[in-house]
């Protein structure tokens, strides 16, 4: 449980105690109640306790000792594609070469998705290295034909056994991470500048394929729950991450996501893996898997963008706009009535920028019902500018609302549903406070009247975010 948690369950056994200490007669209630005392400021101290800088992880520092150990005292079982390193007393043998033939099988469908050998691969026909090793560290690739996995992942069905292989076979010839080049400028460069996105995207997409195909086991770190699944599961918790931002931004895009490389890496792993790999799956789909991979050794040089273009006849960006738009969080403006849609919501930031409740209800039914928050309800046109005109009077210039996401639902030729998700910050209260940042769910129906799509009813519910499903 966190602090915080804890601190606010405080009153009601601090109740509970007190009434029931009535029975309880000199020293053993004074006891209870001193112990009470002095725990409240503890844990009152504890949640004022800055929270600790992310600290950076370092998950390869110890790959020379673990194959070290493991040449001299494991087992080594090889396959055609896969030879694999383990603790004889972590695994059995047959266990041991139960999974080399699984890898095997997996690692040849991967192998055949890609194509031919290419030049670029600095694997060549060589098998890849696999060394289960024990301890707690983050399953990775090695860029030398050796993947790392501890053992408890091996045990409990999580190891992604397909997805770390992929990376040492796509692995383009030296220099390509940021570590390989001599010049530690321009190696920062390349590892800033690379599209993190689709380097980790592609392996998943590789991995999943061959696991559907050849009905293998691949470990599902993240609880994806494959192709099948992961457009849904990117969209659901970008809806709900407060990471959401920071990593949609890189999804389609150069860059990194640092906080994966941090103590911070559980909160942004999840959505960032199923994002990217999400993304990857409509590149693919749109160019072919084997142009996707070729996409590889273009990211040493920075070209891998213009090579989408080439391939994809469209630039990134709108590739990039598809994809929020399969996923529900963006509107594709392809249409009269869509372009329609984005309008009225376009003018509806306007109106919140400017505090302006004429043009709040600018695309208003004369005979629209409006329903806020706080439940106040105005069964007109005229009431919602009433109520809006004192809301949006009491709010100072701190106040700011940014859309999230937006679905649209075509009910009839004349009527759609419309939702967005937004955030707030900056809300003030009628005594002058601010309210903690809020995010909200804004629906509306909308009617088409001759010619013209004007909002029938207007809903907005607070989502308290406390309380959204993790």
């Amino acid at each position: 449980m966190h602090i915080g948690a804890a601190l606010f369950a405080i009153p009601f056994p601090l109740r509970f105690v007190t009434d029931s200490a009535k029975c309880i007669r000199g020293r053993t209630r004074n006891v209870i109640l001193s112990a009470l005392v002095l725990v409240i400021p503890i844990l009152v101290c504890a949640q004022a306790t800055p929270k600790p800088a992310p600290q950076s992880l370092n998950w390869s520092d110890d790959d020379s000792s673990r194959i070290a150990w493991l040449e001299v005292n494991g087992r080594r079982i090889a396959g055609k594609q896969a030879i694999v390193w383990a603790p004889p007393d972590s695994l059995s043998a047959l266990h041991q070469a139960a999974l080399v033939d699984s890898i095997d099988v997996g690692l040849a469908l991967v192998r055949r998705s890609m194509g031919q050998l290419r030049p670029w691969q600095r694997i060549a026909n060589r098998p890849v290295r696999y060394y289960f090793s024990t301890g707690r560290f983050i399953a990775h690739a090695s860029g030398n034909d050796a993947v790392f996995i501890p053992v408890n992942r091996v045990l409990s069905g999580l190891a992604p056994y397909l997805h770390e292989a992929a990376h040492e076979l796509l692995a383009p010839t030296a220099p390509f991470y940021g570590w390989e080049y001599a010049d530690s400028v321009r190696g920062a460069a390349a590892a800033r500048n690379m599209p993190l996105w689709l380097f980790e995207g592609v392996p998943d997409y590789l991995a999943q394929s061959a696991a559907q195909v050849g009905r293998l086991h691949e470990g599902d770190v993240f609880a994806i729950g494959g192709l099948a699944k992961v457009d849904s599961v990117c969209a659901a918790r970008a809806l709900t991450s407060p990471r959401r931002d920071e990593i949609l931004r890189t999804v389609g895009a150069t860059g990194q996501v640092e906080a994966l490389f941090t103590t911070e890496r559980a909160q942004v792993a999840p959505i960032f893996y199923a994002c990217a790999q999400s993304m990857t799956k409509l590149l693919v789909e749109t160019i072919g898997v084997q142009q996707t991979v070729d996409l590889f050794p273009a990211m040493q040089d920075g070209t891998w963008e213009a090579a989408i273009v080439t391939a994809a006849t469209v630039p990134l960006a709108t590739l990039r706009q598809r994809w929020l738009v399969r996923l529900g969080l963006a509107v594709e403006d392809s249409t009269a009535d869509t372009r329609s849609f984005r309008a009225i919501l376009d003018d509806f930031n306007v109106a919140w920028q400017t505090r302006d409740a004429a043009q709040f209800v600018k695309h208003f039914a004369p005979d629209a019902d409006f329903m806020q928050a706080f439940g106040r309800y105005r069964a007109t046109k005229v009431g919602a500018q009433d109520f809006m005109a004192w809301f949006l009077g009491g709010q100072t210039s701190v106040f700011q609302s940014r859309e999230l996401s937006t679905r649209v639902t075509m009910l009839t030729p004349d009527a759609a549903f419309v939702e967005q998700q937004d955030e707030g910050e900056g809300i003030q209260n009628s005594d002058g406070t601010l309210q903690p940042g809020r995010r909200g769910n804004m629906m509306l129906m909308l009617v088409r009247r001759n010619g013209r799509w004007l909002i029938r009813s207007y809903r907005y519910l607070d989502i308290h975010t406390v309380t959204l499903r993790r």
